[in-house]
């Protein structure tokens, strides 16, 4: 308002869209500057918003994205995204072609038709949650159940196909819901990448290879996971919320905002990795929990459990105590410290069921600290070692 008194804002209009999350309309809004301002005033508006236009879906609309002022996303909770284009009247002045109507020209869906016999819930994880162009031809679209899928916009002039072959399929990316999909950075030949980050916390990139016939093989060249301390038992689940490109220099890296309050910014590498780093961090990830089944063993077969032992006046038997464990973990060099082996033993319960304290809800480094192995998992560990050897 300011600015329009003191004709700071010579020209003003643009149009943006709109989704609720829980309707089936998304809205066109057009921003159109006042035409006669010199009767403005100190606290009138400089700018009108107008709808323009309702676009129906069949269902509800859970994301949007927008390429220039001809193209539209929309992404349904059952899974399909339909492309909106302008149409213009050419029967108009050349400055007034922009401002036609919108028509679904085509729509994507991977979910052949014998999914539709679905529950309502299982249909539901299937929800496009996150949409984003990351080229001329392609976009991405991520899903509540975690996929991340890759779509040419191209195809034939009728109106209303439906596009089934999807030009990348990720399936099973992430383990939570897609939060935020976006363009990488520029790459020589080629090439085209695009990240993805989702409720699980972890922002993964990737890069494929576009081609004129045949599915693209995708290739991960970055993993980053937010959640550090996932093997702590009292953390809370951190999901990432926002991802943005930022220029640094010559370079392009990724801003991320996560769910405990903290921006990140993860700087894109120099070149792609020989290895596909999705499959290099699952591999380390598996070998982290044949380590700690491998604790677990050591720890069932070191320790004396079949002791009757007392307690505040009261017996218990095939029981061991927290601080003998934690000896064990510590004499093994399992850990470092007493205190790195108290939390090991927690996870070991935790994660792997281990044991159950006996008094108490968790294991400390204590005499009076009773636990007894869980049998159910004293005969999984038998019939491993049998099978080994």
């Amino acid at each position: 308002q300011r600015a329009a008194t003191e004709r700071h804002v010579l020209r003003c209009s643009a149009e943006f869209v709109s989704c609720s999350g829980k309707h089936r309309v998304i809205r066109v809004w057009k921003i159109l500057q006042v035409e006669d301002q010199e009767e403005l005033g100190p606290n009138d508006n400089v700018c009108e918003v107008s709808l323009s236009q309702d676009l129906e879906h069949d269902s509800v609309v859970e994301s949007i994205a927008a390429r220039g002022n001809d193209l539209i996303l929309a992404g349904e909770r059952m899974g399909n995204v339909v492309l909106w284009k302008r149409k213009s009247n050419l029967f108009l002045p050349h400055g007034k072609q922009a401002n036609g109507t919108w028509s679904a020209t085509r729509t994507f869906s991977w979910i052949p038709k014998s999914d539709y016999l679905r529950k309502v819930d299982e249909c539901m994880a299937l929800g496009i949650t996150a949409l984003a162009f990351v080229d001329d031809k392609y976009f991405v679209s991520g899903s509540r159940s975690g996929h991340v899928r890759v779509w040419s916009t191209e195809g034939t002039r009728k109106e209303g196909e439906v596009s089934k072959e999807a030009a990348v399929s990720i399936t099973g990316a992430h383990t939570g819901k897609v939060t935020r999909v976006q363009k990488g950075p520029p790459l020589s030949g080629f090439h085209v990448s695009f990240s993805s980050a989702s409720s699980d916390g972890k922002t993964l990139s990737f890069v494929f290879q576009k081609m004129a016939k045949g599915n693209e093989k995708p290739k991960c060249f970055k993993v980053v996971n937010h959640n550090t301390n996932r093997y702590l038992l009292d953390r809370n689940d951190i999901s990432v919320t926002t991802l943005a490109p930022v220029v640094l220099g010559d370079r392009v890296a990724l801003l991320t905002s996560t769910s405990n309050g903290y921006v990140n910014l993860i700087e894109s590498p120099k070149s792609i990795p020989s290895i596909d780093a999705l499959i290099a961090y699952r591999t380390r990830i598996e070998q982290e929990s044949l380590n700690l089944r491998h604790i677990a063993y050591q720890l069932s077969r070191g320790v004396e459990s079949n002791k009757c032992r007392k307690n505040v006046k009261k017996s218990h038997r095939d029981c061991f105590s927290g601080y003998d464990a934690v000896t064990f973990l510590v004499e093994k060099q399992f850990a470092a410290t007493r205190e790195d082996a108290v939390e090991l033993a927690q996870v070991l319960a935790a994660r792997l069921g281990l044991y159950s304290c006996i008094k108490g809800t968790c294991l400390v480094d204590s005499p009076r600290s009773l636990c007894r192995f869980e049998a159910e998992y004293l005969k999984q560990s038998l019939r491993r070692s049998r099978t080994t050897t």
